[in-house]
């Protein structure tokens, strides 16, 4: 037992590390976070320090822990969890944060391993933290006699991960994507064309005083420069825009739906794709917007309310019963399946201390299962497309080639004419398209485009 609870409202500190143990509990950051900020009264400022923290002791928690095992007289793993990342975030301050003096971010991290703790580990905290500080220019890396050790310790990434990508990439590209992975990403959004243009939405952002930019190749997409809290933006809550990456926007344009069709998006949670192809449609035709988590589904729900559609209908069903429950009955279907998520580690940190090359065997099984139960769902002639935010070649190529083998009913369909210009000459012709963070400068992204066979029955 600790010696005692703060009083008072919690620092931009306390939730970080409500986030950080969180995390080691298999929670997700992101969502850890927005509940934390969402019942806090922190200024912009705090908000803006939790996020660093948290976000920036995920990024860079491998070597963190690096780092700190040498001024560790115990295996880090064997203190508390609450200890372990108090360590952590005071770490990142100290090592990677300027703005921040490192009385300060001692001070704080002695402050709550007392109330999260006891004295004696109030002391140990205060003790590395101030060792680490003063030790900071001795500090050794490892060697460069195993290269895969040497990149996985320096740029952040478990040792598993990058051995897969070292052999698949080699040294250089690997390096490559590591370090796309440990960069800051930009906040993303996509004009509500049901609601505005997107110059109605660029001019309407800038009478709020909130700074963006085009996207790099989508025509409706901006990118937000030091956004301001979303729920404080008059164009959010008006519905003008929805937050969306630009390779989650091409898995609406690969489908090309029409006004008058009938679209099943599979995995619908959170709801910016069902969205998306409502608004290609023109809200006209129906959208069925499917997923097994009722929970998840109020997400939908709640962006369906603020971005205003009325052809989409909310279906709380396994995907995998799709087929059944609808035969032949869509125009259009997209499984943008669940998955590592290993392709936008820039974005969710997390994932890549949480997930294990187990998980990407255990996925690609779903994901096929998944893509064999709904499929029957289409009419003869009818598109698929496959999306997933992974690029391990288990739960992409292999997954599309294992139902193509069992489907002979479905075929590989050009997608060249529906990618953005920038975007055209890199596979989509084949009917398959990687997007890569070092490549693209976009969240990592698999896009498979099939067409059932026309007189199929």
């Amino acid at each position: 037992m600790g010696s005692g609870k703060r009083r008072g409202p919690l620092g931009p500190r306390d939730l970080a590390l409500e986030v950080l143990t969180g995390v080691e509990r298999g929670k997700n950051a992101g969502d850890l976070l927005d509940e934390a900020l969402e019942r806090s009264d922190l200024s912009r400022a705090g908000r803006a320090l939790a996020t660093e923290i948290a976000y920036g002791a995920l990024r860079w928690r491998g070597l963190l822990d690096w780092m700190l095992q040498q001024v560790l007289t115990t295996p880090l793993e064997r203190l508390t969890p609450s200890i372990r990342n108090i360590l952590r975030a005071g770490a990142y301050q100290i090592l990677c944060l300027d703005r921040v003096p490192a009385r300060a971010a001692v001070y704080e991290s002695v402050r709550l391993a007392r109330e999260r703790g006891h004295e004696g580990t109030a002391r140990l905290v205060n003790a590395v933290l101030r060792n680490l500080d003063r030790r900071r220019n001795a500090l050794v890396l490892p060697g460069d006699l195993d290269p895969v050790t040497g990149l996985a310790v320096r740029l952040s990434h478990p040792q598993w991960l990058v051995e897969r990508w070292h052999r698949r990439f080699g040294p250089g590209e690997t390096r490559a994507l590591l370090e796309a992975n440990l960069e800051i990403p930009p906040l993303s959004i996509r004009a509500n064309s049901l609601r505005c243009t997107p110059e109605g939405l660029a001019k309407s952002l800038q009478e709020e005083g909130v700074a963006l930019r085009p996207g790099r190749y989508f025509p409706g997409a901006f990118t937000l420069e030091s956004p301001p809290p979303l729920r404080a933006v008059r164009a959010f809550n008006k519905g003008l825009f929805t937050v969306q990456d630009e390779s989650s926007m091409l898995a609406g344009l690969v489908c090309h739906p029409g006004p008058g069709h009938i679209v099943i998006d599979a995995c619908a949670a959170p709801g910016g794709k069902t969205i998306h192809l409502a608004e290609l449609m023109g809200d006209q035709g129906q959208v069925l917007a499917v997923d097994l988590s009722a929970a998840r589904l109020s997400k939908v729900r709640e962006n369906l309310q603020r971005l205003g559609p009325k052809c989409v209908k909310i279906v709380e069903a396994d995907a995998r019963r799709l087929g059944a429950l609808y035969p032949a009955s869509a125009d259009r279907l997209l499984v943008d399946a669940p998955c590592s998520g290993l392709g936008v580690l820039r974005r969710n940190p997390d994932a890549k201390w949480i997930k294990t090359e187990g998980d990407i065997h255990a996925l690609s099984k779903v994901q096929l299962e998944i893509l064999l139960g709904a499929s029957p769902c289409l009419k003869p002639g009818g598109v698929l497309v496959y999306s997933v935010c992974s690029l391990e070649v288990e739960e992409t190529r292999d997954v599309v080639e294992s139902f193509l083998s069992r489907s002979p009913e479905f075929h590989l369909d050009d997608m060249e004419g529906y990618l953005p210009e920038g975007l055209r000459g890199q596979g989509g012709q084949g009917g398959m398209l990687w997007l890569y963070p070092h490549r693209h400068g976009l969240d990592g992204f698999y896009l498979a485009r099939m067409r059932r066979r026309e007189g199929d029955p």
